[in-house]
């Protein structure tokens, strides 16, 4: 009897531990899990970021926290909205100025009317889920807001531009045209209406009249006048040949 209680206590001893390492491997099977997709979910955050230009999102020296809050910060102010709300974003900071931040975050978010629920817990508590439409949200607010302002911000970039620089393109032009008014203004010079008769006072003006002054009018008659020479030849020929 005292063999079978040996045997059968060290057996139970054996079992305990057995399952108490399997729930630990469980454990840390899904602890991993959690980590992968929250290291995942992050990527797709910072794909989001980098498309729509907050390149600081691409810096892992950063932490996850500075990388999202900050992306969050840039998107409000770039899109324009007027929230009224010290953004302020400062990285590597205490838990105090993270809380702060995310209080921040969310009057700036509920004055733009995010159509999407947030706690500042869950800012600084990095709940990603959560987190990931918002910014979608906001990363398409700037982009309409590049829409909407790009082209004034082109012609307002290319007038500064051109007060103090000019293309090379431009030069040439603009050298060129300078040849080419000189040029324009000898051959209008060269060849400018000269008055060759003075009409009398006493004369009636008219348009033919003033034709006339400029030696005009001889030149229309002499081209009215050729049709009708080559028209009277070609009726003598008709004439001639049914003869």
């Amino acid at each position: 009897m005292g063999r079978f209680d040996i045997f059968g206590g060290g057996g139970d001893d054996v079992t305990q531990q057995q399952q108490d390492d399997v729930v630990e491997d469980k454990q840390l099977t899904r602890q991993e899990k959690a980590k992968e997709e929250k290291e995942a979910q992050l990527r797709g955050i910072v794909d989001i970021l980098l498309a729509g230009g907050y390149f600081r999102a691409r810096i892992s020296s950063l932490s996850p926290f500075d990388r999202v809050v900050g992306g969050m910060a840039w998107s409000i102010t770039a899109s324009n909205v007027d929230v009224d709300v010290d953004l302020f974003f400062q990285e590597n900071s205490n838990i105090g100025q993270r809380i702060k931040m995310s209080e921040e975050l969310i009057k700036a978010l509920h004055k733009m009317k995010c159509p999407y629920p947030l706690q500042p817990q869950q800012i600084h508590g990095e709940d990603y889920p959560n987190l990931f439409p918002i910014i979608q949200w906001l990363v398409k607010k700037v982009i309409e807001t590049r829409e909407e302002t790009g082209d004034l911000l082109r012609l307002y970039s290319e007038s500064q531009f051109g007060k103090n620089y000019q293309m090379p393109v431009d030069s040439d032009f603009s050298s060129k045209v300078s040849v080419a008014k000189t040029y324009a203004e000898e051959v209008g010079e060269r060849y400018k209406p000269l008055r060759r008769f003075k009409r009398q006072k006493s004369a009636a003006p008219s348009f033919h009249s003033t034709l006339l002054e400029y030696g005009k009018l001889n030149r229309m008659k002499s081209a009215a006048a050729a049709p009708e020479k080559k028209q009277s030849e070609k009726a003598a020929k008709l004439e001639a040949a049914l003869g």
